[in-house]
């Protein structure tokens, strides 16, 4: 299954900085620092949410191929794939807690230490 193997790919090469997800939306936290109650804070929130549900539903067909072509989850492309999705799950999760706890941004106390 070509197509299996090739989607596969796609997604190992995709994701092999995944390290530096956190340090994007770290940034994009403290870009939104004085503007979280902004529209445009959400809106964010709003887009990176859908990318990930989309990426998601991708990586979860990629994995059904994988797991069709192996015949067995015991493979390295499997243990990979499944990395990723609870990654994404994850992130989605982190990214529900931000959305409900976005009222109560406020500034640093003590922004000098």
């Amino acid at each position: 299954m070509t197509r299996a193997r090739g989607r596969y790919t796609i997604s190992v090469l995709r994701h092999i900085s995944i390290g530096f997800v956190a340090a994007a939306i770290a940034a994009l936290l403290s870009s939104a620092v004085t503007a979280v109650e902004t529209p445009n804070f959400q809106k964010q929130l709003e887009q990176r949410r859908l990318f990930l549900e989309r990426q998601l539903a991708e990586e979860q067909a990629t994995l059904k191929d994988v797991l069709k072509e192996v015949g067995h989850p015991y493979h390295e492309a499997v243990w990979m794939l499944k990395l990723v999705i609870a990654q994404m799950e994850l992130e989605l999760k982190w990214l529900d807690q931000i959305d409900h706890e976005t009222s109560k941004r406020a500034p640093a106390r003590k922004p000098h230490h």
